[in-house]
């Protein structure tokens, strides 16, 4: 590692590249655990007591520490490439220790530490707390729930002081929705409105930016593309919604690195026919041509990824390989026999659908049954994941959709090398694996941590959840298509809705305008037919998703069709009793979850939504004939905010057809509630 000794003129870093990395530094050491105060040695100008130190992690010389043939010179004088150090963390790098501080370690120093003086000096001085972001973790990514949207205030902060202003319509009501908020900021929620009013987003920002510099987007139904160039390597990656990269690469470079994991199937079975599901830039592609594949397939669903790789490096057509614009699970339904089919670090929604409690079917019991059924006789299923829970709850799911004997068909496989998102690695197969795959599998620096003729206690070690700091209230069990929540691990409905408290303060919000609104027997029915439709919406969105060939499709088309049939239904079978009109729409909804299948075209679905639909659009208006209008509209509306936060909160803890069961339940309590 060349380095230059702060306040000396250098001919590879130059003064403003040196003043900036200052000011990313905050003056500090660079060094993980150390953050020692250097501005003093700066302003002494003693050489004795000088022990700031701008030092390169890849040397500026290819004969330097970590150097290397073309990148020590381009990276020379680049500020993602340099490092603050003292002189004790100096002498540790790059003369006691310098095979234990390789390049990737480096990096993630640097990039955590200036990560978290942005984040202390965007603090503004007049608050005491500041609201980072709404956010679930999903492997080593960040997922954005809740971006600000509108102005300075996100639309759950929008909400709340909406709901605030409607209840001051009569006097007691703002007391009341004041009191009832402030008992549960003060008692349950801690991340609430009233602080998330005060914050400026200078720390969302300063979390965003250091994920590189944005260079191209692209916008499609799905979501937004961001190609963002990596502060710590310059590397190509590409952001869905903000999170999950997938790297652009040009050739197989990344194979000793980061890509070492997924390479394995590759180098070990050799497969001549291939596909790859959540395909992203294309580093399976790269790899499978490189090990001989004869057929590629690729399965994206985001149709703007096409046009970002003709811009950025396209690795698809140079290798003959085939890109589907699809959603996974329904490209299966007409897919032929694969050698080897790979599933990397896939997301299963984007930022919206999943605050809605929308998922896609990727990784659910069901799904690697037809990954399974998909395979030759003797091709395999490879699954990766980055975070432990993740990898054990695939595993789990895997020996579910195995059965009997599922131990004697997996290989499971670790790579604990920093820098890299591919850490572990599942291989299954229909038939029983063998002891050579197991071991060509097995490659220095991977770990094999289980494979064919391993003992019983080792099968029961590496299923033993506490083994990853899991607990009691973890939920790491299997996943199916009715309640595809992979990358939930929460149990129950308190800490599954505690997990986003945001939904609660619309819950919140919702309720205290319903408890000043409604007082007659009328207002209560239109409360609850508000709540029981949206709960009926989302659970049939999520329950026909896979029929509707993907989470946009269903969204649309169920959506559409259900509204369409309970416009009609409303039109033409004009009910005389609200209560019988409530009971019949309850029947119906029960009848759909019960017996109505989760399969077909969209023409097969718009019929099957029809008997659901039709009977959805009799009560409300039946009920408006003989009341307030504008009052029950109101009410109506308010409740159907409530409806959808418990709506979600039922497909996540219960699945989509428990949720639809809850919503007939609630067309009871409506029939029951509305006056003779």
């Amino acid at each position: 590692m060349t380095l230059v000794r702060s306040g000396r003129a250098t001919a590879s870093v130059s003064p403003k590249m040196r003043l900036a990395l200052w000011t990313r530094a905050g003056g500090r050491c660079q060094y993980e655990g150390c953050n020692q105060m250097l501005l003093g040695d700066l302003l002494s100008g003693r050489e004795t007591l000088n022990k700031a130190f701008v030092a390169h992690i890849i040397a500026a010389t290819p004969e330097g520490p970590r150097g290397h043939r073309t990148l020590s010179y381009e990276l020379a004088n680049s500020l993602d490439n340099l490092m603050l150090l003292c002189h004790r963390c100096h002498t540790l790098i790059d003369d006691e220790d310098e095979k234990g501080h390789p390049v990737e370690r480096l990096r993630a120093m640097k990039q955590s530490h200036e990560r978290r003086v942005a984040m202390v000096t965007g603090i503004a001085p007049d608050q005491s707390t500041t609201i980072l972001m709404y956010a679930a973790r999903i492997g080593e990514n960040d997922c954005l729930i809740a971006p600000r949207l509108v102005g300075p205030l996100s639309p759950i902060e929008i909400m709340f002081a909406l709901g605030l202003v409607a209840c001051a319509i009569r006097p007691h009501g703002l007391v009341i929705a004041v009191l009832a908020c402030g008992l549960l900021g003060a008692r349950y929620l801690p991340d609430g409105p009233l602080h998330a009013l005060r914050a400026d987003g200078a720390a969302e920002k300063a979390m965003l930016e250091s994920r590189g510099e944005v260079v191209d987007s692209a916008w499609s139904p799905v979501g937004r593309l961001d190609v963002r160039r990596m502060p710590d390597d310059g590397r190509l990656g590409v952001f869905t919604d903000g999170m999950s990269p997938t790297y652009l690469v040009r050739d197989d470079a990344f194979e000793a690195t980061w890509g070492f994991l997924m390479s394995l199937p590759y180098r070990a079975l050799a497969p001549k026919r291939v596909l790859v599901l959540g395909a992203g830039a294309g580093a399976s592609v790269v790899l499978a041509a490189k090990y001989g594949a004869a057929a590629i397939d690729a399965v994206e669903v985001n149709p703007a990824l096409p046009g970002v790789l003709a811009r950025w490096g396209d690795v698809y057509a140079p290798r003959g390989a085939h890109l589907y614009i699809d959603d996974a699970r329904h490209f299966m339904r007409d897919a032929g026999q694969y050698d080897l089919i790979e599933l990397a670090l896939a997301l299963t929604g984007n930022v919206h659908a999943q605050a809605a409690g929308l998922e896609s079917h990727l990784y659910t019991v069901e799904a690697v049954r037809l990954y399974l059924a998909h395979l030759t006789p003797d091709g395999a299923l490879v699954l990766i994941h980055s975070d432990p829970g993740n990898a054990y709850r695939q595993l789990r799911t895997v020996i579910a959709a195995l059965g009997a004997q599922a131990l004697d068909h997996i290989a499971v496989l670790r790579d604990e090398r920093p820098g890299t998102a591919y850490r572990y690695l599942i291989v299954a197969r229909r038939s029983a694996m063998t002891t050579e795959i197991a071991d060509a599998l097995d490659v220095s620096p991977a770990e094999l941590l289980w494979g064919p003729g391993d003992p019983p206690e080792r099968a029961a070690e590496l299923l033993d959840a506490t083994k990853i700091g899991a607990t009691e209230a973890d939920d790491l069990a299997p996943v199916h298509d009715d309640r595809p929540y992979f990358f939930q691990n929460t149990r129950g409905v308190v800490a599954t809705a505690l997990a986003e408290p945001g939904r609660l303060w619309v819950l919140a919000g919702a309720i205290a305008l319903l408890l000043v609104l409604v007082r007659r027997r009328d207002a209560a029915t239109a409360a609850c037919l508000g709540a029981a439709y949206l709960c009926v919406e989302l659970a049939l969105i999520q329950r026909f998703t896979l029929a509707a060939g993907g989470t946009l499709y269903a969204v649309s088309f169920v959506l559409f069709a259900l509204l369409a049939w309970s416009a009609v239904g409303a039109l033409l079978l004009r009910a005389r009793s609200a209560r019988w009109a409530c009971v019949a729409a309850a029947l119906a909804v029960a009848v759909t979850g019960a017996l109505v299948p989760d399969a077909g075209g969209l023409a097969t679905l718009a019929l099957l939504l029809a008997p659901v639909g039709l009977a959805l659009g009799r009560p409300f208006p039946a009920l408006l004939a003989r009341g307030d209008l504008a009052r029950l509209w109101t009410i109506n509306g308010a409740a159907s905010v409530a409806g959808g936060v418990i709506a979600v909160l039922a497909l996540r803890v219960f699945g989509a057809t428990d949720a639809l069961y809850l919503g007939a339940g609630i067309y009871l309590a409506a029939a029951l509630l509305s006056p003779a």
